[in-house]
C-alpha cells in the first residue's frame, strides 16, 4: 500500500475477507458504536449516579467524598483527551476507540467485582436489619439488641478508592469515544447528514443513562448481599413488609450488578467496533464536494487527502487557531455550562427527589429514568431532523441552540418551589419529647443506628428506641410519651403531603421534563456548528479540546460545588463505631434553594454563550458574503487580466497590427485564437 494510501477494507489486521465487507457502511458503524455510547452511559451517568446513596450507605463515606467518584472519571479524561485527539485525527481512530473500549470494560469489572466480592464478608447495616427482624430494628428490647450498632463503615471507608480507580479507568477509555467518533462521522459523511448520525450517536449516550436509572432502579430493589432472597429473613417477608423494609435507611440494594452487565456489553461490542477501517471506500468523493465554512476562512473546496502528518509545531498551530477562533470558543464554553447543567442534574436530581419530597431511592431512580429518556429521545431525533431537513447554515443553527438554551433558562425557576418538612428530633434533643424521669437505660439504644418514625405528623424521631417503645407504629407500647398530648406513631418518615402540596411535585416533574428536552435538543445542532466552524485538518483536536473545557469548567466543580451544598445542609449524619462522621441521613428542605441556584447561573451563562457565539457568526458570514461579491468582480473576463486597462488595451491594439502587417508581409506570424483570450 503507498504511503498516502489508506485502508477502507472492514476487517482486522490482515484478515479483511470479502464476506465482512457487507458491515462496512457508516450505518453499521453508527449502529456498534452507538452501542458503545449507551454502554458507557448506562454506567457512567446511570448507574453509577443512582448508586451514589448506596455506596455512601455500604462504605460509610460522606456525600463529598462519594461525588469524587464520578469527578474522578472526569480528571482522568482531561488527562488523555487531548493527545488523543490530536492522535486520534491523524491514525485509524476506529481503533484508538476499540482500545478506549476494551480500557472501559476493565473499568467496568473493577467498579462492579472487586470492592463487592472483596468486602462481601463485612459487616454492613443489613446485618443488624437480619440480627433483630426489619420491623424490630430500633425498639426497645431488654436484651439490648435494639441498640444493634451500625456496622457499615467497619474499616470499610478506604474500599472507596477502588471506585476512583475504576473511574479513572473509564475516563482513559471514554476520551477517544466522544473525541474521535463525531470527527470520524464527519470525514465520512455529507454535511447535511451529520447532524443525524451525530444525534443519533449522542441519543444512545443519553438512552444509555435512562435505562440505568430504570435497571439500577430495579437493582437497588434487592438486597445487596442475597439477590435472590434466599435468605429466611426476606423468605417470610410479605409484599408489603419487604417493601417498607427498602425504605428503611439501613437497606442496601444490589448496586453492583449493573456494573458487571455493563463491562460485558462494552467488551463484546469493542471488537466490532475495531474492524473499521481508516475510511469507508467513497468517502474521498464525498469530501470533494463540500465546502469549508471555518469561521475567518475564504470558502473553498475541502481537501480529499488523508491528513496523517504529526509534529509539534502543527499541534501548535492547532492549539493557538482554536484559542483564537471566537465561535468555536464560545460553543465550547456553552458546552461547558451544559455539562454543569446537566451534571446537577443526573447526579444530584435524584437525591434532590428524596429529600424535598420524602421519595425512596428506588422510586426516585425511576422517575428520573422516566423523565431523562423519553424526553432525550425526542429532543435528539427533533434537533437532528430539523437541522438536516432544513439544511440550515452555522448561523441559523446557533439561533436555533440559543433559543432552546433560553428555554431551558426560563423553565428552571419553577424548582424553586420548596416544601415544608417536618421537625427532626436527634438522640441529643430527646429530653424534651419525652418525661424527665423516663428512663430508657435498659435499651441500650444506639445514637448510630437511624430508624426514623412520625409522631402526630409533623415530627421525625431518630429511633423509637429512644421513647422506650417495643412495638413499630404502636405509641401505647411507649413508656415515654404522654398519650393525652401525643396520640399517634408512624413507623416511617413524616409523610411530605403533610407540608408539600401534590401539584407541586407535578410542576417540578414537568419543569425537569421541559429542561431535559430542551438541553439535549440543541445537542445535534451545537455540534454540528462546532464541526462548520473550525478546519478540517483540527477538528478532531476541537472536539477533544471541547470534552477537556467542558469537564474543567463543567462537570468536575458541578459534582464538587453541588455536593457541597447538600452536605453543609445535611441537619443529621451518620456516626461509625469509632465516631466518625459517616454519610448523611437527613437533609434540612433548604437545599433547594441552593440546588436551583446552581442551575439558574449554568443555564443563564449557557445561553449568554450561545448568544455571543451566534454574534461573531453572523457578522463572520456577512463579511464573507461582501467578500464572496468583491471575488465575483474580480472574476469577471473583464477584471480578471491586469492587462485590461485604457493603457493595455491601447498597447494589445498595436501589438495586434504589428502583427497583422507582418502578416500580410509574408511574415510567419499568425494570431492565434488563445492570445485574444481576456
Amino acid at each position: 500500500m503507498a504511503e498516502t494510501e489508506v485502508e477502507t477494507r472492514y476487517g482486522w489486521l490482515g484478515l479483511r475477507p470479502k464476506a465482512l465487507q457487507v458491515v462496512n457502511n457508516t450505518w453499521c458503524f453508527l449502529f456498534f458504536i452507538s452501542c458503545a455510547g449507551f454502554m458507557q452511559g448506562l454506567v457512567v451517568n446511570g448507574l453509577t449516579n443512582i448508586s451514589l446513596t448506596s455506596i455512601e450507605t455500604r462504605f460509610g463515606v460522606s456525600t463529598t467524598a462519594v461525588s469524587v467518584i464520578p469527578i474522578s472519571y472526569d480528571i482522568a479524561s482531561i488527562l488523555v483527551v487531548i493527545p488523543i485527539s490530536y492522535y486520534g485525527g491523524r491514525t485509524s481512530q476506529t481503533r484508538t476507540v476499540g482500545v478506549g473500549m476494551l480500557v472501559m470494560a476493565l473499568g467496568m469489572f473493577v467498579m462492579g467485582f472487586v470492592p463487592h466480592f472483596a468486602t462481601a464478608s463485612r459487616g454492613s447495616p443489613m446485618d443488624d436489619l437480619k440480627a433483630v427482624g426489619g420491623a424490630s430494628l430500633g425498639l426497645c428490647r431488654e436484651s439490648g439488641d435494639g441498640g444493634v450498632q451500625n456496622s457499615s463503615a467497619e474499616n470499610l471507608r478506604g474500599w472507596v478508592a477502588v471506585f476512583y480507580l475504576g473511574m479513572v479507568l473509564l475516563g482513559f477509555g471514554a476520551a477517544p469515544l466522544w473525541a474521535n467518533t463525531f470527527d470520524y462521522l464527519d470525514k465520512n459523511l455529507k454535511h447535511e447528514n451529520y447532524p443525524l448520525f451525530s444525534a443519533v450517536f449522542t441519543l444512545s449516550g443519553i438512552i444509555g443513562p435512562g435505562f440505568g436509572y430504570l435497571i439500577g432502579g430495579y437493582f437497588l430493589t434487592l438486597p445487596f448481599d442475597d439477590i435472590d432472597k434466599s435468605d429466611e429473613f426476606y423468605a417470610d417477608m410479605s409484599d408489603s413488609e419487604y417493601k417498607k423494609l427498602q425504605q428503611d435507611p439501613s437497606f442496601i440494594g444490589a448496586w453492583w450488578i449493573g456494573f458487571l452487565i455493563g463491562c460485558a456489553g462494552m467488551f463484546i461490542f469493542s471488537f466490532p467496533v475495531l474492524g473499521f477501517p481508516y475510511e469507508f471506500p467513497k468517502s474521498a468523493s464525498l469530501r470533494q464536494h463540500r465546502t469549508v465554512e471555518a469561521y475567518g476562512q475564504v470558502s473553498a473546496a475541502e481537501d480529499v487527502k488523508p491528513i496523517r502528518n504529526m509534529s509539534l509545531q502543527d499541534f501548535k498551530m492547532g492549539m493557538k487557531y482554536f484559542f483564537t477562533n471566537p465561535v468555536l470558543l464560545s460553543i465550547t464554553f456553552s458546552g461547558a455550562m451544559q455539562g454543569f447543567y446537566l451534571s446537577i442534574i443526573a447526579s444530584f436530581g435524584q437525591k434532590y427527589l428524596e429529600t424535598v419530597f420524602n421519595m425512596t431511592a428506588s422510586n426516585a431512580s425511576f422517575t428520573m429514568g422516566a423523565i431523562l429518556l423519553p424526553s432525550s429521545i425526542l429532543a435528539l431525533i427533533a434537533g437532528g431532523l430539523i437541522p438536516k431537513v432544513c439544511q440550515f447554515s452555522i448561523v441559523q443553527l446557533l439561533v436555533l441552540c440559543a433559543s432552546a438554551a433560553l428555554v431551558s433558562f426560563l423553565a428552571t425557576f419553577p424548582i424553586l418551589i420548596g416544601c415544608g418538612q417536618a421537625d427532626l428530633i436527634k438522640p441529643d434533643d430527646v429530653i424534651s419529647y419525652r418525661s424527665l424521669t423516663c428512663d430508657v437505660t435498659s435499651c441500650n439504644c444506639s445514637p448510630t443506628l437511624y430508624k426514623p418514625s412520625c409522631l402526630d405528623k409533623t415530627t421525625n424521631l431518630f429511633s423509637p428506641c429512644y421513647y422506650g417503645c417495643t412495638e413499630a407504629g404502636n405509641i401505647s407500647s411507649c413508656s415515654c410519651f404522654d398519650q393525652s398530648v401525643n396520640s399517634i406513631l408512624v413507623d416511617d418518615l413524616c409523610e411530605t403531603g403533610q407540608f408539600c402540596d401534590s401539584w407541586k411535585l407535578v410542576v417540578v416533574l414537568t419543569a425537569y421534563t421541559l429542561i431535559c428536552f430542551t438541553v439535549f435538543f440543541n445537542v445535534p445542532a451545537a455540534e454540528s456548528s462546532l464541526n462548520r466552524s473550525c478546519l478540517p485538518q483540527y477538528r478532531s483536536l476541537a472536539f477533544g479540546l471541547r470534552s477537556c473545557i467542558t469537564r474543567v469548567f463543567g462537570g468536575i466543580p458541578a459534582l464538587v460545588i453541588a455536593g457541597a451544598v447538600f452536605d453543609s445542609k445535611c441537619q443529621l449524619w451518620q456516626t461509625t463505631r469509632t465516631g466518625d462522621r459517616g454519610s448523611c441521613l437527613s437533609y434540612d428542605q433548604s437545599v433547594s434553594t441552593g440546588y436551583t441556584v446552581l442551575i439558574l447561573i449554568s443555564s443563564g451563562m449557557m445561553t449568554l454563550l450561545f448568544c455571543i457565539a451566534l454574534y461573531f457568526a453572523y457578522s463572520d458570514s456577512q463579511s464573507k458574503v461582501g467578500d464572496d461579491k468583491k471575488e465575483g468582480q474580480r472574476k469577471s473576463p473583464l477584471f480578471d487580466n491586469p492587462a485590461i486597462t485604457p493603457e493595455g488595451v491601447s498597447q494589445m491594439s498595436n501589438q495586434h497590427a504589428e502583427k497583422r502587417a507582418d502578416h500580410e508581409n509574408g511574415g510567419t506570424a499568425n494570431p492565434s485564437y488563445e492570445e485574444y483570450q481576456f
